[in-house]
């Protein structure tokens, strides 16, 4: 008995089909790692205004109730919101600090990256300076002035046309590597900045806690 091969080549030509298409087009679906903990935390800090916003709303309720005599249930029901909205502020700050945590981890690896890029390229200039002094520094013109014919000028030319790019490329790519190095360097001190503010608002808002728990006892 002789087994139908067709549904067996049509899966593997299936299975091929999608494995292109994914990998060709996963990089343009996937959303970078870096957008995404931007767009997280702007959500995060848009809750934290408003946390805090409703927090000064119970913080007038709070103050209006201090005034009136026999309003001891309405005043539990204030603190115990408050205490509810610190806690979700503690929440809120955690997150951010794991986001935080993250994304300094990554800048400093795309640190490294632009480091060993920047490495790379001065190695190459230094190669470069390196052969110029044992070859001595013959002027271009004189170069020049010794060609032989119409098509050693011409070739001659195109010669240090080649050579003057080269230089010019190299010289460009340093530059732009080290640009690269020190904006990387400054981005990842104001994230680790940014870090630390919101552990030290943590820090308060747990004091705030264990104040509030204390009240609310």
């Amino acid at each position: 008995m002789r087994i139908n091969s067709k549904p067996k080549k049509r899966f593997t030509i299936v299975i091929a089909t999608l494995v292109l298409f994914f990998s060709v087009f996963s990089p343009l679906l996937t959303v970078p790692s870096q957008a995404v903990s931007t767009s997280e935390l702007n959500a995060l800090k848009q809750q934290q205004q408003a946390l805090a916003s409703q927090k000064k709303s119970i913080a007038a309720q709070a103050s209006a109730l201090n005034k009136k005599v026999g309003a001891q249930t309405e005043k539990l029901r204030v603190l115990n919101e408050n205490l509810d909205l610190t806690n979700k502020e503690l929440e809120n700050l955690s997150k951010q600090i794991v986001i935080y945590t993250n994304s300094i981890a990554e800048m400093e690896n795309q640190l490294n990256v632009y480091k060993q890029q920047e490495q790379v390229f001065l190695k190459r200039y230094r190669v470069r300076v390196r052969a110029m002094e044992e070859n001595g520094k013959v002027p271009y013109y004189a170069t020049i002035l010794q060609a032989t014919s119409f098509e050693d000028l011409l070739s001659r030319l195109d010669d240090i046309r080649e050579i003057m790019e080269y230089d010019s490329k190299l010289i460009s790519d340093v530059k732009a590597a080290q640009v690269k190095v020190k904006k990387a360097q400054e981005d990842m001190e104001a994230e680790m900045e940014a870090q630390k503010k919101a552990y030290a608002e943590y820090q308060d808002k747990q004091a705030d806690l264990t104040a509030q728990q204390k009240e609310a006892q």
